[in-house]
């Protein structure tokens, strides 16, 4: 939002705090994380707090989130903050991952003017044979500063080996005119899932 870098996808020295178990019931994670960007030539600003609970039950996974920090941005800091609700189905091979978010910057320009923002995506997933994924993905962003975008993701990933996957990607933005991305991900992990939704 404006010229505030932050994003979840982000690496960030943190420490968490998590109750129950994730995977059935009720469970909360408490987080406090560095707040800095990394690339971003900003100063680290003090500590980010983070909230997430979620139920989980049968397959059905309905979570929420809240994020806040600050970053000094300009003449005056921006203190920000981020909260969203998720709905996960996830059912054999088939998995159906959903997320709206909403947001609020004090000034996230430095210049003393707040911004709204709100954002989400819906994502489905699906195992094929030969340990292939499907995936088609629908994002959209907006926010009272003039920012809008949505973006459709259409793509694969095949696990080559355990812990090494291959993804192709066409990322679909529709602007002032539509435009076509594509990339290719190496990736590496570890799981110890191989099969079902949970494998991708």
């Amino acid at each position: 939002v404006g010229a505030n870098p932050f994003a979840f996808i982000d690496p960030r020295n943190a420490a968490s705090l998590g109750l129950g178990n994730p995977v059935r019931g009720p469970s909360a994670t408490l987080v406090a994380a560095q707040g800095h960007d990394p690339h971003s030539g900003l100063p680290a600003t003090g500590t980010d707090r983070m909230l997430q609970a979620q139920e989980a039950v049968g397959g059905v996974v309905l979570s929420a989130y809240e994020y806040a920090g600050h970053r000094e941005l300009g003449p005056i800091g921006d203190d920000f903050q981020r909260r969203a609700v998720g709905l996960n189905v996830y059912r054999g091979r088939l998995a159906v991952e959903t997320l709206l978010q909403t947001g609020w910057d004090t000034s996230p320009n430095g210049d003393g003017v707040g911004i709204a923002s709100s954002g989400g995506f819906a994502q489905v997933r699906y195992q094929l044979p030969h340990a292939t994924f499907a995936l088609v993905r629908y994002d959209g962003v907006n926010d009272t500063g003039g920012n809008f975008s949505r973006s459709l993701v259409v793509g694969a990933t095949h696990l080559l080996t355990r812990g090494l996957r291959l993804g192709l990607e066409d990322v679909i933005q529709h602007g002032g005119r539509t435009t076509h991305t594509l990339n290719a991900t190496l990736g590496f992990g570890i799981s110890n899932t191989r099969q079902g939704s949970g494998a991708y």
